[in-house]
């Protein structure tokens, strides 16, 4: 209690000459040095847009603070919060790096001119109550929607259904009442559940091992593709359209991709795999990606996605981590012209993944002079020859892994992620439905490879919001205004495209292509610099479309 004596020991303690006690290594503080700080402060006044906190526009489902809520950041988020997207600080100058657990963020300097000019104040954050308070930065926006934006959008009709006043009534009643929360989210995007949950969450075994969605049933596959072949008025609407880099175009319709599925799910089986087997798909970004990845969900299957242009010790390395049964693959792929053997690669790695039974092939480039070894190799078109396309999908449970994605292995060995059914598909799908929020009318396309979680979640999100997706084999710049024609020629509406991409495309210059259909960017990946920011936001998007950022990368889907 306050006020009562020390324990004995306590005194005993506090009596020892000080050398007698033990003494503490100092805490490190994650507080500007402040010589440093000061040098800051007196930096000359420049452009308000400067002085900027880090971020950009509309946070996506984790935002920078590992908010887990997907509905806190995003386009139209922002607008009804208040606040338009936030444009990414300057590196350079007088801003400095600030390295906190071993990575890198930008800190730009702080003008207490401009925060005065402003009539903000300046708030004060503290280094856990340990040191001096560090003014809070100001910020400035770029982009805010128009009324007919907000009107549309998916946020601003669940704020109506539910009678909320704005959006931070949303955020605080989020986060007072997730078991309100999140049942609305699902039943308001229309993600159907075979079985509901009997508990949103059980913590009975403790935060992490958090069961979500507890006694649900579904299935990705279902959600992302299937139920749209299903609905007349949607059926024969382009799911997906694949462009070779050699000038091939192929393009699906939901029905179609349908019964591909279906098709592949029960060729699947039929070689012997079930459910919780893991299954890789070395693959280039073909229209057989993602008729693979939603098979394997459709049966229940593990997808173990692979970088495309990886050599054969990164693709080994997986192999034998994962415990993969069977890997999907093709003959080869096109990158800048080269013919990348994907077939030979993955035989050299499996010399040393002895797991791996079965090895289905398709012929992409149909280059006749690939090996196939008797009783492992079988070709794409065996596998799904005679199948009757008519198994349905699992009914799984919100827990049965979706995916097992691998970090890059930038930072130490690649760390392998479980992604289940349910706790993965939620979050994702209310990304793309309200942050980015993409209509069934949309054309999306995100600069990326099935080995990137970028892949995997816009055949996700993507097919769940009932849009056209279009993949781009090889790369995005060969030649230099390849994805602006894309986009001109596809009408792209949503673009993903990671910062650096954006930084590799602007010494190639202003495009003449007609962008005009680009209603939204969304970016991940890495953090922005101001320079491709602004260029992408104006140049490309003519300042009309907002760049709606997601954080978390493969750990946070």
């Amino acid at each position: 209690a306050a006020g009562a004596a020390p324990a004995p020991a306590d005194l005993g303690r506090r009596d020892q000459p000080p050398r007698a006690r033990a003494r503490r290594p100092p805490r490190r503080r994650l507080v500007p040095d402040p010589a440093r700080a000061a040098r800051d402060l007196r930096a000359p006044r420049r452009d308000p847009r400067a002085a900027l906190g880090g971020g950009a526009a509309g946070r996506g489902l984790r935002g920078h603070d590992g908010d887990p809520n997907p509905v806190r950041g995003g386009a139209v988020a922002a607008e009804l919060q208040g606040r338009p997207p936030r444009l990414p600080a300057r590196d350079g100058g007088a801003g400095r790096r600030l390295r906190r657990g071993g990575r890198e963020g930008l800190r730009p300097p702080i003008d207490l001119g401009t925060l005065r000019a402003r009539g903000r104040g300046l708030g004060a954050v503290r280094d856990r109550g340990r040191g001096p308070a560090r003014p809070r930065l100001a910020v400035d926006w770029v982009w805010q929607p128009t009324p007919e934006v907000v009107e549309r959008s998916h946020l601003a009709a669940f704020l109506r259904a539910h009678g909320l006043g704005s959006y931070r009534e949303l955020v605080a009643r989020s986060i007072k009442e997730p078991e309100w929360y999140w049942p609305a989210v699902i039943d308001d995007m229309g993600l159907e559940l075979f079985t509901p949950f009997t508990e949103l969450v059980d913590l009975s075994r403790g935060k992490e091992w958090a069961t979500w969605f507890a006694g649900a049933t579904l299935n990705v596959a279902w959600n992302s593709c299937h139920r749209w072949a299903r609905r007349p008025d949607h059926a024969e609407r382009a799911a997906v359209v694949c462009l070779d880099e050699d000038g091939g175009r192929h393009e699906v319709t939901y029905a179609e991709l349908s019964r591909r599925v279906t098709r592949l799910a029960e060729g699947l089986v039929a070689l012997g795999l079930r459910p919780g087997d893991r299954v890789g798909l070395f693959l280039p970004m073909c229209v057989e990606a993602v008729v693979a990845s939603h098979a394997c969900a459709h049966a229940g299957l593990v997808q173990v996605p692979i970088f495309s242009g990886y050599g054969a010790p990164s693709v080994a390395e997986r192999l034998v981590h994962g415990g993969l049964r069977a890997v999907v693959t093709a003959d080869g792929s096109l990158r800048r012209g080269r013919v990348l053997r994907m077939k030979e690669t993955l035989d050299e790695a499996l010399a040393q993944a002895p797991s791996v039974e079965h090895v289905i092939v398709h012929p992409r480039l149909a280059l006749g002079d690939v090996p196939m070894r008797a009783g492992r190799d079988v070709a794409w078109a065996d596998v799904v020859a005679g199948t009757p396309g008519t198994l349905e999908p699992l009914r799984l449970d919100a827990e049965h892994p979706y995916i097992l994605a691998y970090t890059s292995g930038t930072t130490g060995r690649p760390k392998g992620v479980v992604h289940a059914h349910g706790g993965f598909s939620v979050p994702i799908c209310a990304h793309n439905y309200y942050l980015s929020d993409i209509h069934p009318e949309d054309v999306m396309l995100f600069v990326t490879d099935m080995g990137w979680i970028m892949g995997p979640w816009t055949v996700m999100g993507g097919g769940f919001c009932g849009c056209t997706i279009v993949f781009m084999e090889g790369a995005p710049d060969w030649p230099p205004d390849r994805l602006w024609r894309t986009i001109e020629v596809e009408r792209v509406s949503v673009l993903g495209i990671s910062p650096t991409v954006v930084r590799a495309l602007v010494p190639h210059g202003d495009s003449a292509a007609d962008l005009s259909s680009l209603r939204v960017f969304m970016t991940t990946g890495e953090p922005w610099n101001r320079e491709p920011y602004l260029w992408l936001f104006e140049k490309v998007g003519g300042g009309r479309c907002p760049i709606v950022n997601a954080s978390g990368g493969t750990e946070a889907g």
